[in-house]
């Protein structure tokens, strides 16, 4: 017995698009359009009977031409994306303070680029008056702007990326120095940045990423100078901030100046001298309580001899790393000459690249001196 399906081309036009494939299928021109058409097809099915028609659609030619085209722009589609994907690069700005000790007043074009074993800076952007030195042999770098030759090298210091954080400021950078008018990169930051400061640009998801902050890839092709400038609005920001110090535009906001730290040796005699409501057996006895622990009164900061402590962090603790406080500009050196201060005998080192960071403030104490103060709440 056979069994005989007939079907309308046009009701069956979006299963053709979802579920049927192209391969096998008739258009309307390959049959007889006087007739509704019908396809047996035999299948062997082993001791059943061997005669079983199965339904096969019609295609027309509209809807296999809207599947080519279909097809045509899920292609293009791929195609264009992919290409986009290509030409994405990790590109953003810097500022330094100097370049080899001439102050630098330009904006920096900048790639980030892991391929370069060192950073290079274009010659055009050196300021002038700037004094490069000479590195024993001349060497070429290959960077994914192109390869370029270098003789001289030049020192960046308090390098500034506003874009991927305003407030992080890293101290020097060596650079060689690179010509090439063509090449619309300031300077190509190397793997020797990239690793000492801990940048990571993870290509496969296209962003650039710096302990908490991220930022996107970007496509070289429709970049231009304007987009470099736009960038540079949160450089205005930060120039303002650091200019007034605090919230300026505050009512309430007013700082006063705090003094210096005094750290002078004392004179057991001179402190005994202040002391005139005593009589001179008071004195007397002060005094040799005094000169039994002249070590606290000779100006250094001492140090607890008789155990070492660690810091034992709490399981699956999550690093913290606050953003610093602003400084008023009034207060400005004196936190520079203390924080330089508490380096030089030790309290502090200078740290690299770290996920851990607690905010630090001064404040003046009852004299008027310098108190340092750091934030360990987080």
């Amino acid at each position: 017995m056979e069994a005989f399906s007939t079907v309308c081309t046009g009701s069956l036009e979006t299963v053709l698009h979802e579920n049927s494939p192209t391969r096998g299928l008739l258009t309307s021109k390959q049959l007889s359009k006087d007739s509704c058409n019908t396809i047996s097809i035999e299948k062997s099915t082993g001791n059943a009977p061997n005669s079983i028609n199965n339904a096969q659609y019609i295609l027309t030619d509209e809807v296999y031409t809207n599947l080519e085209k279909s097809n045509a722009k899920k292609a293009i589609g791929i195609k264009n994306n992919a290409n986009a994907q290509k030409h994405l690069t990790p590109v953003t700005i810097m500022v330094v303070d100097t370049i080899s000790s001439i102050k630098s007043r330009i904006l920096l074009k900048v790639l980030l680029d892991s391929g370069s074993t060192t950073t290079m800076i274009n010659q055009k952007c050196l300021p002038r008056h700037c004094q490069p030195c000479k590195i024993s042999n001349s060497r070429k770098i290959s960077t994914l702007a192109g390869s370029y030759i270098s003789s001289e090298m030049v020192v960046l210091r308090n390098l500034r990326l506003p874009e991927l954080d305003k407030n992080r400021n890293i101290d020097q950078q060596k650079a060689l120095i690179f010509d090439a008018e063509s090449c619309k990169y300031d300077v190509i930051l190397g793997a020797d940045f990239l690793s000492k400061t801990g940048i990571d640009v993870k290509y496969s998801i296209g962003t650039i990423e710096w302990f908490d902050n991220e930022l996107p890839l970007r496509d070289t092709r429709t970049l231009q100078s304007k987009d470099f400038l736009a960038m540079a609005d949160i450089i205005e920001m930060q120039e303002e901030h650091e200019f007034f110090g605090m919230d300026w535009y505050d009512p309430q906001c007013h700082a006063t100046e705090i003094l210096d730290a005094k750290y002078e040796k004392v004179l057991v005699d001179d402190v005994i001298d202040q002391l005139t409501h005593l009589n001179a057996q008071q004195k007397s006895d002060i005094r040799q309580v005094l000169n039994k622990h002249t070590k606290l009164f000779d100006g250094t900061l001492g140090v607890y001899p008789h155990r070492t402590f660690h810091i034992d962090l709490v399981p699956g603790a999550v690093p913290k790393h606050s953003r610093p406080y602003p400084i008023p500009v009034i207060h400005l050196q004196a936190f520079k000459k203390e924080l330089l201060h508490l380096v030089e005998i030790g309290v502090l080192s200078p740290q690299g690249a770290s996920y851990w960071a607690s905010p630090t403030f001064i404040t003046p104490k009852k004299d008027g001196r310098v108190r340092w103060v750091s934030d360990l709440i987080e």
